[in-house]
């Protein structure tokens, strides 16, 4: 074993399965002089390294050694997924026009769309590339393996770009260049004529601290999507907050910018549409019993209809005071509900909170529909190693 190979195995004992090379480098210290010297001068210092440090040390010189030659031009591609989405299509396109990236190669997932998504986006030049009707991580999974840019930015079709973004993606891309283990993105503002709905019960979630970003608008390397595998492909939602958890596990950064602004017009602009919606993102804490029992929602949406149910018994046998107390039960959980979501205890942020735990009681209820009617035993844990098959299937 030559000396640089053994300094290349002691890097990459830093990071991936270390057990296994450190034994390969143990072994070939038995027989060679150099393995052995360099193995009691760098190897066996670097087993007390933590891994996540190790790792970020080894990623440090992986823009350099990935490309091969010195000057290398970065391509940008906006992937955007689409299901039915002409009303809002036309606006992020002409926004993308005026304030997106320069150049950038632009591609249209059409999601088993059944309106004229598709003839619009090919009417902006727009790249299309048709799927069936999947999740919305397989459709953005779908439009990565169809392009070839070094920085990937993951746009909804529903959302339209700013000032802002435009001003803070040029620093994005800077430091993409330079370090591609980091992901940036952020939580969409409401839109530019928004409902009563938008003011009050979404506006307020840009100023909650959160961990994750939203998946209508993530900026990251091709580098470092390809290694965590995409999108989990088995989520129907929360494809977003399973990404970034990997990316920080795998010692890269998330980032949250509030200057990579875009304004979201499909939040829902009446109640029936904020139930539906709710009914919808509820069924991304049912993917598996781990993720229920974690679930503060879900625990508060089962006591919401427990409550209920006693109010209707008890109103059905006249028991008044039972009644009184499952009311009381029920007005506790919307007003911690709203202030949960909106920081505020308001009339109509709790009428709201009431129809949210009726949309996440729906979407319990339709997942156990689905459990009864077809019933399936996965292989494999969601979020956990399905979606790393999926995505390398070509």
């Amino acid at each position: 074993m030559r000396l640089p190979v053994c300094y290349g195995l002691a890097g990459g004992c830093l990071c991936g399965n270390r057990p296994v090379i450190l034994h390969i480098l143990r072994e070939s210290a038995k027989c060679n002089l150099d393995a052995r010297d360099a193995w009691r001068e760098w190897v066996r210092p670097l087993e007390a390294v933590p891994q996540e440090i190790g790792t970020r040390l080894l990623r440090s010189t992986a823009p350099t050694l990935s490309r091969g030659r010195e000057r290398h031009v970065v391509t940008t591609s906006v992937i955007i997924p689409a299901h039915n989405e002409e009303r809002y299509l036309p606006h992020l396109l002409r926004s993308l026009a005026r304030y997106g990236p320069q150049n950038a190669e632009i591609i249209v997932v059409d999601n088993g769309s059944t309106d004229r998504t598709a003839q619009i986006a090919a009417t902006f030049n727009a790249r299309v590339v048709a799927c069936e009707r999947v999740y919305p991580g397989i459709a953005r999974n779908v439009g990565a393996r169809a392009v070839g840019g070094d920085i990937l930015v993951f746009l909804d079709a529903d959302v339209e770009l700013t000032e802002e973004w435009q001003k803070t993606w040029v620093e994005c891309e800077r430091a993409l260049t330079v370090d591609p283990w980091q992901l940036f993105g952020s939580i969409c503002d409401i839109s530019r004529d928004p409902s009563r709905i938008e003011r009050i019960w979404f506006a307020p979630m840009r100023k909650r601290k959160r961990s994750h970003v939203d998946g209508a608008n993530i900026i990251m390397s091709r580098q470092l999507f390809e290694h965590i595998g995409g999108f989990d492909e088995s989520l129907e939602t929360g494809e977003d907050v399973e990404l970034c958890q990997r990316v920080r596990a795998s010692a890269s950064h998330v980032t949250l910018c509030d200057g990579l602004k875009v304004y979201h017009n499909g939040y829902p602009r009446t109640v029936i549409a904020f139930i539906k919606r709710e009914r919808w993102h509820g069924r991304g804490d049912l993917g598996s019993l781990r993720c229920v029992v974690k679930s503060k929602v879900v625990i508060a949406t089962v006591l919401f209809a427990v409550f209920n149910l006693g109010a209707l018994v008890a109103l059905c046998i006249r028991d008044w005071v039972g009644q009184g107390l499952c009311d009381a039960g029920i007005f506790c959980l919307c007003v911690l509900g709203a202030k949960r979501a909106t920081g505020s205890g308001r009339l109509q942020a709790i009428a709201l909170a009431y129809c949210y735990y009726i949309g996440r009681l729906l979407s319990i209820i339709s997942v156990f529909q689905s459990f009864v009617t077809s019933p399936r035993r996965r292989d494999a844990t969601p979020g956990h190693c399905s979606h790393r098959q999926h995505w390398r299937v070509k």
